[in-house]
């Protein structure tokens, strides 16, 4: 664990905490991060996958509309080269308009490519391909429920 004085001085100054042990105390929090083993014992399921994006996709839904939620899905999902591995990394090629990739879009494929580790490429298109059709806030409530 890192102590707090070894902190480069431009770190800590940058840095705003509420009380003085804040720092000790986050640093001291993060430390099953650094302790926990790197690889994950078992393949997460799609469903697992899909509940893993609820909150990504609540807030596209509430900062842009559930269309444009399930639009940038569609695009995400049927967009092959974004998850082909033989043309480099993963979502390095995404879906454009007139050459721009929706912001929207972008922040999926952001938030997908820290989550291929644990739950592997198939999973995780299944699960946009799942947000990306399914119209009904019932089934959408289920599948956020464990």
């Amino acid at each position: 664990m890192v102590d707090a004085q070894e902190l480069c001085p431009v770190q800590t100054a940058a840095m705003t905490f509420r009380k003085n042990d804040e720092l000790e105390e986050l640093l001291a929090m993060s430390s099953d991060v650094a302790t926990s083993p790197p690889v994950i014992c078992r393949a997460a399921t799609a469903r697992e996958a899909a509940r893993a994006l609820v909150g990504l996709v609540g807030w596209i839904s509430q900062r842009s509309g559930a269309q444009a939620m399930q639009a940038a899905m569609v695009a995400l999902a049927s967009h092959n080269e974004a998850w082909d591995p033989s043309r480099g990394p993963l979502f390095r090629s995404l879906p454009a308009v007139n050459g721009q990739t929706d912001v929207n879009v972008a922040m999926i494929a952001t938030i997908l490519s820290g989550l291929v580790p644990q739950f592997g490429v198939r999973a995780l298109r299944s699960a946009c391909a799942f947000w990306a059709t399914e119209a009904d806030p019932a089934v959408w409530q289920a599948v956020a429920s464990p």
